[in-house]
């Protein structure tokens, strides 16, 4: 053996030695607990219809957009990838269950049965029991960390979660249950088969009726982000990989359809890679024609993340840079700085019949959202925001207050692509600083008011306005703010791929592939068999 293929076979052993680590010790990386990582297309109220557009002559949908011209030098070592994922498919995903609603992981009551016969085993017994018997577990009647385990006897057989509701009806759960009595309730993990965990994944992420090729693109997503969190917990306090609810991806909200399988089949053992590392694969529903980038997080290394136009003339633009098709690049980048005011505001009142966007027929590709002024409920949610303690929140007051009449609304600061990133909230008592999408969605959602969307109808906005891509327009009267109207676009945090955009990219005939590269630039899709 020469002395290089003795480096290689060293390296390829210590990456597999790690891979096993990390299957029994997972790593802790520390994320903001409420970052929405996956805003599903399905948490909207209405889906819009697919539209009939085609892609101009001169875009061949099938070429391949990455500007990455060295491909072969993005993997380093590919079979030391291979290992990786090889020692990761030989165990199941672990899924933190919500209860209904999403609103907490821990559960006061446990209503169980399945399709056929189960056992619960604790420490000290197993219990047997037949299909469709009903157990009850309440939280406190176990002393904390005491774990029971709810299996069917038939690796086919389903577990029905009957204590929590889903858009389904009543959820049932492949693989088994582990439940835990932690101090505030009992927890529930399903662990499952990864592929099996898809088939919950893709139709409760996607609509089922959706293009197959915006399927292809979104189970391939799912399924890199699926093990990107295995190696990267964020839920190592509850011995789990993911919860089933958008902080990471919605599992199992809408029951298995026969398209959405057919896309995680379809495409079984493909993840996209950024060099030796399984990529981040966010996704989100809607934009509003402009990507959001690493910075909604304060993140870096995931460059690749689409902050470009998403639209025929951003796609041409790739296309031109990766040589595949003829024109100026120089002439189709766009010089837009989407950071300052005038221009943001100018191209986010655009008309969608003034644009190429991809999305521009979807519902919340435009939007409005007019909100009558109440301090109190202001003062209220900043407080709710501020509890999280992460300083992203300041007062010109040494304690915050109520700010009393406001007299200015603004934002004072934008990403490159448009977004909000810090508000002001200027108030006759006290004045707000308020950093972040997320608290800023928050803040200035008062939870009655409605959207109103791209076509004229009405939404509902309970939690966080539709996404960050906005600007205010004040109603004044003696110098306060009586109503702030928000003019946006887009629905959810921007980062990654749009749903919608894949979906209209998919009725223009394009691929999985072209969509994947579209918005994971510099990605590259590595299939393992």
């Amino acid at each position: 053996m020469t002395e290089k293929n003795k480096k290689l076979s060293i390296y390829i052993l210590l990456i597999a030695v790690a891979a096993l680590c990390i299957f029994f010790v997972r790593e802790f990386i520390f994320w903001t607990s409420d970052k929405t990582e996956n805003e599903s297309v399905l948490s909207q109220e209405e889906i819009s219809d697919t539209t009939d557009e085609q892609p101009p002559a001169d875009l061949n949908p099938n070429e391949n957009v990455s500007n990455n011209t060295n491909e072969s030098e993005m993997i380093h070592d590919e079979e030391a990838v291979r290992e990786v994922l090889s020692a990761l498919s030989k165990r199941d995903i672990r899924v933190l269950l919500y209860d209904t609603n999403y609103s907490s992981v821990y559960h006061e009551i446990i209503k169980i049965t399945s399709d056929v016969d189960f056992t619960i085993q604790t420490k000290n017994s197993i219990k047997e029991y037949s299909a469709g018997d009903v157990v009850t577990l309440t939280s406190g009647t176990y002393e904390n960390d005491y774990t029971v385990f709810v299996k069917p006897t038939d690796n086919t057989g389903k577990i029905e979660l009957l204590s929590v509701t889903r858009a389904q009806g009543i959820p049932q759960y492949s693989g088994f249950f582990e439940i835990t009595q932690k101090e505030k309730g009992l927890c529930i993990v399903n662990e499952v088969d990864i592929e099996t965990y898809l088939y919950s994944v893709v139709p409760s992420e996607m609509p089922s009726y959706y293009p197959l090729e915006a399927l292809k693109a979104q189970a391939i997503s799912a399924r890199t982000y699926a093990y990107e969190r295995m190696l990267h917990s964020d839920l190592k306090d509850f011995n789990a990989d993911v919860s089933d609810s958008s902080n990471h991806q919605v599992y199992n909200n809408i029951e298995w359809q026969e398209t959405t399988n057919r896309a995680v089949d379809e495409t079984k053992g493909m993840f996209m890679f950024y060099g030796d590392t399984l990529a981040k694969t966010y996704y989100y529903s809607t934009s509003c024609g402009i990507g959001a980038d690493e910075e909604v997080w304060s993140m870096s290394n995931i460059s690749y993340l689409n902050n470009s136009d998403i639209s025929v003339s951003g796609y041409r633009q790739l296309a031109v840079e990766a040589g595949n098709i003829q024109g100026n690049s120089d002439l189709l980048q766009n010089s837009m700085n989407y950071s300052d005011e005038t221009v943001f505001r100018e191209w986010i009142e655009l008309s969608s019949l003034e644009t190429d966007s991809f999305e521009k027929n979807e519902n919340y590709y435009r939007w409005n959202y007019t909100v009558t002024v109440n301090p109190d409920v202001i003062y209220d949610r900043i407080k709710d925001r501020k509890n999280n303690g992460d300083g992203s929140i300041t007062c010109t007051k040494d304690t915050f207050v109520n700010p009393g009449n406001i007299t200015n609304i603004e934002v004072i600061k934008r990403a490159d692509s448009g977004y909000a990133m810090t508000l002001s909230i200027e108030g006759e008592n006290a004045s707000y600083v308020i950093n972040g999408q997320n608290n800023i969605r928050y803040i200035l959602c008062n939870s009655l008011s409605s959207v109103v969307t791209n076509n004229g109808s009405l939404a509902k906005c309970e939690k966080l306005i539709p996404s960050a891509f906005f600007v205010v327009t004040n109603t004044m009267e003696n110098g306060i703010v009586l109503e702030y109207t928000l003019t946006g676009g887009g629905h959810g945090h921007g980062v990654g791929m749009s749903q919608n955009g894949a979906k209209n990219m998919a009725d223009m005939g394009m691929s999985y592939n072209d969509i994947l590269d579209f918005f994971y630039q510099g990605t590259m899709l590595i299939e393992v068999v």
